[in-house]
């Protein structure tokens, strides 16, 4: 089985929040038990909640799943549609705004995904995040060769329609 986790859940202002909330809960707990108690429980559950990907390679099975305390919700899905394996470059940027509406960019990471690919390329379903490309490449190459998969580069077919109208 393997599993990987991809982040966390909720945006990093919802986290901060979430760990004001858990602790303004763990204060009030002493006044009034279950005001406190519902804080503590809502605030721990954003705080701490993750996305992440598990893939049985014995059953030729996946699922993506929100993860809290060690509990992985999630359904699994067939890995029939995916061919290929292929590790992507992305640009994750969080942007928070101001009563005034200007922007603040509080976070600006590269991340490099390996990434499940179907044959034509159009659908992908990330299975592991890293910040060295390096180490990506290596990750993806294993993953192929543990799921009998192909790894190559990301190559989306272009449709005929798509084709006509760039000419």
């Amino acid at each position: 089985m393997i599993s990987n986790e991809i982040g966390r859940y909720f945006p990093p202002a919802a986290i901060v929040a979430a760990y004001i909330i858990l602790i303004l809960g763990m204060l009030s707990l002493f006044v009034s038990p279950l005001v406190g108690l519902g804080m503590v429980l809502i605030g721990a559950a954003v705080a701490f909640a993750k996305k992440g990907v598990e893939v049985d390679p014995s059953a030729k099975r996946l699922r993506d799943y929100t993860g809290l305390f060690s509990v992985k919700i999630g359904s699994w899905e067939s890995m029939e549609p995916y061919s290929d394996t292929a590790v992507l470059r992305k640009r994750i940027t969080t942007t928070a705004f101001s009563r005034a509406n200007r922007p603040a960019t509080t976070s600006d990471d590269v991340v490099y995904d390996v990434c499940l690919l179907d044959r034509t390329h159009r659908n992908k379903r990330i299975v592991k995040r890293l910040l060295d490309e390096e180490a990506a490449a290596k990750s993806a190459e294993q993953l192929a060769l543990t799921l009998g998969l192909n790894y190559g580069v990301y190559n989306p077919e272009i449709s005929a329609e798509t084709l006509a109208k760039r000419r």
